[in-house]
Parts: structure tokens; C-alpha cells; sequence
């Protein structure tokens, strides 16, 4: 048995863990109501990742977030790709909305809408309509280019359902001939035969 002593040690030691795991129950709870805050500022996320209690949950919810930054790259770089080049990657520590805003900043010029729009100010269910139609006027812009300079030949890169690469070119064809053409020339005088 113990006695008083070791029995009061005993209490003394309970009582410290005991404050030491409020304090850490207090901060925790601070640093969630950080992560919420945080979350809930951002209106533009299309589904925030709700953490739950326990690594599998956790797990779960960075893998359903993630999922959603390869979706808006994979919907952006088929656009992207129409015109030369890629849907760039998200960068450590961006959110979704940014990453999203900045994928159709690269392809909003092709969007008579959208072009002259701060996307930055829409709410998420406008962005949500705008994304649509910045790609979709980006596509056509890529099946039919409208904004080609006279005297250029744009080329464009397709890939059909079996990833055979097709290439197109729009604009005017004089621009890629014209260097092969020579200058007309006529018949003044034949040896031999007088004209009149």
C-alpha cells in the first residue's frame, strides 16, 4: 500500500498531467477554430475538406481536396493543350480557388465575356459559370481561331480519341507559300521570230 507521501505525489502528478492535457485541449481547439476560420473565409472552395477525429478521416479528406486540384488541371489543360501548351501545375500551399483563378487567367483573353472581368471579385457559384465558359469559348477559339494577325499562319495541335496528333493551321496561307512563289515572268522576244 502507499502511504500518505507517495500517496500524495501520486495526486500532485495526476493534477500536473491533468492541466498539462487542458492546455493542449485549449490549443488545439485554438488551432482548429484557426483552420475554420480559415476555411469558412474562403467562400470560393467548391468542397472544404471536413478533417474528422481520426488519421483515416484526415487522410481521407487531403485526398478528396487533392483530387480536386487534378480536376480543375485536367479540365484547363485540354483547353491548354489546344493551343501549345499545359495547364500548370498548383503550387505548394496555394488553395483551390487561387489555383482555379489562375488557370483561367491564362485562357480568359479567348473569352469575350469573361475578358475585361475581375474573377477575383465573383462569388463561388459565378466563378463556377464563368470556369465553364472560359473554356468552352477557349475551345471554339482553338477549333475556329478569330483573333489570327493578317499575313500569319497559326498552327494548331489536336489529338483525336486514339492519341494520334493532328495538325491544323488557320490564317493565311500566302503567309507560308508566298517565299516559294517566284515573281511572274513574261516572253518579250523569240530568237528568230519578229513580232509585230
Amino acid at each position: 500500500m502507499l502511504d500518505e507521501k507517495q500517496l500524495q505525489d501520486v495526486l500532485d502528478t495526476l493534477a500536473e498531467l491533468y492541466d498539462k492535457l487542458t492546455a493542449l485541449d485549449s490549443r488545439q481547439s485554438d488551432i482548429d477554430g484557426r483552420a475554420d476560420h480559415v476555411f469558412a473565409r474562403d467562400k470560393m472552395t467548391e468542397h472544404t475538406p471536413v478533417v474528422g477525429d481520426t488519421i483515416g478521416e484526415k487522410i481521407m479528406a487531403d485526398s478528396l481536396y487533392s483530387n480536386q486540384f487534378r480536376d480543375a488541371q485536367v479540365r484547363a489543360d485540354k483547353v491548354y493543350q489546344g493551343f501549345g501548351d499545359s495547364a500548370p501545375p498548383a503550387v505548394d500551399g496555394e488553395l483551390l480557388p487561387a489555383y482555379r483563378l489562375r488557370l483561367l487567367r491564362g485562357l480568359k483573353q479567348h473569352s469575350p465575356d469573361w475578358k475585361n472581368t475581375d474573377l477575383v471579385r465573383l462569388p463561388e457559384d459565378i466563378l463556377a459559370v464563368a470556369e465553364r465558359t472560359i473554356l468552352a469559348d477557349a475551345a471554339r477559339e482553338i477549333a475556329s481561331p478569330t483573333n489570327v494577325p493578317a499575313g500569319t499562319l497559326l498552327q494548331r495541335i489536336e489529338q483525336d480519341a486514339t492519341g494520334r496528333k493532328i495538325t491544323r493551321f488557320h490564317g493565311d496561307p500566302e503567309a507560308c507559300w508566298a517565299p516559294f512563289k517566284s515573281e511572274p515572268k513574261y516572253v518579250v522576244a523569240w530568237p528568230g521570230v519578229t513580232g509585230k
